[in-house]
């Protein structure tokens, strides 16, 4: 069934245009990977996937470029994905995407990656989902292609730029280039920022630091209220040195004729206090002065004459690139703007008529003192940078005239905020106004946006403008997201006392933890009618975390972002009350019914009845008309109490059920914090050694047993050797050994025997006998006398025989 969810920032992160590709990883890994060139330094990439044009939404999802709309009256849910998107292709688009730029008119879209770059002609709103094929052309094909040997470094979309149509590229080499998008074939104008002796050497021995051979960013100076200071451009080099020139304005530039009369106003002035001393120093000063109120005068002198000045017919210009063309009509400026170009070029883009001197390129711009001396900042990377222009108020004006803040972003996490008190102006190449050495900012700050550990090398740090505030700005890097708000150090220095400078408020927006895989790949800051003044971030893995921003900034907002693949924006300090009151079940049922009995509706016309002449136009409102509609009103006032209190309690209900939510995710992230460490490289590796050492413990033991057991004899007792005794002899005399050994054991054995009946006969001996027991044995005696006797004599007898035969010698 098909609903409507109202937009807001929750069901913003609940849109389908943040769900991952189905070939893309959860962990937000794209098939394609940059690398870097041989002989360069690493640098990280720049990172920017996401961006909103006034109410259109552009996301990188891998290799798609999604674009949906931010309507009212909120987004289609149906079958569980809320919202739709379109998917924007173009057979120019082949490279891995790094960052898309939409142009201030919301018409066009720059597709960069690290060497090429294409731009996207936008549809039109009608087309509600579904692949669309845009038209694309390619910028530069020449000079930005796969082969290049200089990266893209940043691009930016002009703000003076005429029909938001002026592209300006910073590639490695410190080349900043402006190209026409209705000729994207050749650049309009090209500057070089990068010094002379800076440039790679032939020779073989060469002390230049190769950070110093790399351009990483640049920005526009802001707009001022006063003279040239808005028209100039900074480079920043990887080694953390800040070039400037000026005045630099696009090819076809339309600023106000406000601005113009402002500059020109300035200039004057300028001219006039400069011509009064022409000597010494004064005199390099009006020089300057003197080139600059020139340059003005031409630009005024273009938008009097000629038909820049006048209200031009809309006709449409084609744009050729080699692959693929388009149409942009080139509209008349907006009403109190004009159209102007560069005084040193002329209307088709070459040398304007004329002796026009080159643009002086200053700096570098040096912070004193040196914030980034030792060893431990030798291998670290300057990757982005911010002019800041406070706004002071109506008592600090005339003190900030010559004051700008500059930032420079590390790849370490770290900021170096430096205040220029001297801004550099318009300058040109000429023998009497020489060039400087450097200039000097002064270092006020050093913030370190990670309190645990330095962030790694390879780390993209990116600065994101406040779209409110000048003096806030926020820092996209590997870990999340921080609001820095450098007011407070701004209003000490406006300050004429000499007391100690405060610190700029830090404050932690979005954080990734460190157990997650998910990095920051885009961050914006916007206020608008549909979803207020609000920042948002995208993860790698598709996550969206949303923050609502206070109106106020103070350093009380504390945000974290869910561990684990994931990217919601969680409050840090959650307090959980009454949570027992959950377990009760909430009739909302009963609550909405109390609301709307009676069951008819409301309807007041009754009451307006008992107003006299409530039919006939009023011509003069009496104490009885007002006694009428106080009454109305009080009736109004009741539905609306009841309709207030439903809504208190279930904002209450609400309020308690998220705190309960945040609690169990609180505990729920320790859980997975406490398992991700048990499953930690360094765990796995001591419990390995665990087991190993107890393999070799359990080895020593078993063999530590089996040399006790065989050293080991115990003690045998009495029972024990009588029963060996016992064994012996019953071996003996079953096995039946004849030797004399053997017998005379077994004569021992047998006399052992006898010994108990031996010692009964001794004793049956002792005892006295009677006569019926003597009897017998005497009878018994005599018989055996005479047995004996008869014996003895034939004993006798034979021995007579045995005698005489022998003396006969018959025997």
């Amino acid at each position: 069934m098909l609903s409507t969810i109202p937009l807001s920032l929750p069901s913003l992160r609940q849109h389908s245009i943040f769900i991952p590709p189905p070939h893309i990883s959860t962990s937000g890994e794209e098939e394609w990977e940059v690398l870097s060139r041989p002989g360069e330094p690493s640098i990280p990439s720049r990172s920017s996937k996401l961006a909103i044009s006034d109410r259109d939404l552009f996301v990188v999802m891998g290799r798609e470029i999604r674009m949906t709309s931010l309507p009212a009256e909120g987004f289609d849910a149906l079958e569980g994905a809320v919202g739709n998107y379109k998917t924007l292709s173009s057979t120019l688009v082949c490279f891995p995407i790094l960052q898309i730029v939409p142009n201030p008119t919301g018409r066009l879209l720059a597709v960069i990656g690290q060497t090429q770059i294409v731009v996207l002609v936008l549809p039109k709103g009608g087309m509600s989902s579904g692949e669309v094929q845009c038209k694309s052309f390619a910028i530069d094909e020449y000079q930005f292609s796969s082969t290049s040997s200089s990266k893209i470094s940043k691009v930016i979309w002009h703000p003076l730029g005429e029909g938001g149509n002026s592209l300006w590229i910073l590639t490695s080499d410190g080349q900043l280039r402006e190209y026409d998008v209705r000729q994207p074939e050749d650049p309009t104008q090209t500057f070089s920022f990068l010094p002379e002796y800076s440039k790679p050497s032939t020779s073989r021995f060469t002390a230049i630091d190769p950070l110093e051979n790399y351009a990483t960013s640049f920005c526009f100076s802001p707009a001022a209220e006063e003279g040239l200071y808005g028209l100039m451009v900074h480079v920043l080099v990887a080694s953390g040195d800040i070039y400037t020139m000026g005045p630099v304005i696009p090819f076809h530039a339309g600023p106000s004729i406000i601005s113009l009369r402002n500059m020109r106003a300035y200039t004057d002035a300028r001219l006039d206090r400069a011509e009064d001393d022409v000597f010494g120093e004064a005199s390099q000063v009006h020089a300057r002065v003197l080139m600059q109120h020139q340059w003005v005068e031409s630009l005024i002198k273009q938008a009097k004459t000629g038909e820049d000045f006048k209200k031009r017919e809309e006709t449409p210009t084609k744009i050729r690139s080699i692959r693929a063309s388009s149409e942009i009509p080139s509209s008349s400026p907006p009403p109190g703007k004009v159209v102007v170009r560069p005084p040193h070029l002329s209307e088709s883009g070459g040398p304007a008529p004329g002796i026009h001197r080159p643009i002086l390129r200053q700096g570098p711009i040096v912070f004193t003192p040196r914030p980034r001396d030792g060893d431990e900042f030798d291998e670290d990377i300057a990757l982005d940078l911010a002019f800041i222009l406070p706004a002071p108020g109506d008592d600090e004006k005339k003190a900030v005239n010559d004051f700008q803040v500059i930032v420079v972003g590390w790849a370490s996490g770290t900021l170096d905020v430096g205040v220029l008190l001297n801004r550099p102006e318009p300058r040109w190449v000429s023998s009497r106004d020489p060039e400087d050495l450097e200039i000097q900012a002064t270092t006020v700050e050093i913030i370190r946006l990670s309190s645990e550990e330095r962030l790694s090398i390879q780390s993209s740090v990116e600065i994101v403008s406040d779209p409110l505030f000048p003096e806030t700005f926020y820092v996209q890097h590997e870990r999340g997201v921080d609001s820095v708000n450098v007011a407070p150090l701004v209003s000490k220095l406006f300050q004429s006392d000499q007391g100690q400078l405060a610190q700029s408020s830090v404050t932690r927006l979005v954080e990734s933890t460190s157990s997650s895989d998910v990095n920051i790949i885009g961050t914006v800051s916007m206020c608008n009618i549909s979803l207020g003044y609000c920042l948002i971030a995208l993860g790698s893995s598709g996550q969206l975390a949303t923050v609502e921003l206070d109106f106020q900034p103070s350093s009380s907002t504390d945000v974290s972002m869910s561990p684990a693949k994931s990217v919601k924006v969680i409050p840090a300090a959650i307090q959980s009350e009454d949570p027992q009151s959950l377990l009760v079940r909430f009739d909302i049922d009963n609550l909405v019914s109390s609301l709307i009995r009676p069951a008819q509706p409301f309807n007041p016309y009754p009451l307006l009845r008992k107003i006299p002449d409530y039919n006939v136009p009023l011509q003069m409102i009496s104490p009885e008309h007002l006694k009428g509609f106080g009454t109305v009103s009080e009736a109004f006032q009741t539905r609306l109490q009841a309709i207030q209190d439903a809504s208190d309690e279930l904002e209450h209900r609400v309020d308690v059920q998220i705190k309960e939510y945040h609690r169990q995710l609180k505990l729920l992230k320790d859980c997975h914090m406490r398992i991700s460490e048990l499953h930690s490289q360094s765990r796995r590796k001591r419990v390995e050694e665990l087991l190993r050492a107890q393999e070799v413990m359990s080895d020593r033991l078993t063999s530590l047993i089996s040399r006790l057991a065989v050293e080991y004899r115990p003690q045998v007792g009495e029972a024990e050797k009588k029963w060996f005794e016992e064994l012996d002899r019953l071996k003996s005399r079953v096995a039946g050994n004849r030797g004399l050994t053997a017998r005379v054991q077994n004569v021992k054995q047998q006399i052992e025997t006898l010994k108990p009946r031996r010692k009964e006969e001794e004793d049956l001996t002792g005892m006295g006998y009677g006569s019926r027991q003597i009897k017998p044995l005497e009878m018994a005696l005599s018989s055996r006398s005479e047995e004996i006797r008869r014996l003895m004599r034939k004993m006798e007898l034979l021995t007579v025989k045995v005698e005489s035969g022998l003396g006969d010698g018959t025997v």
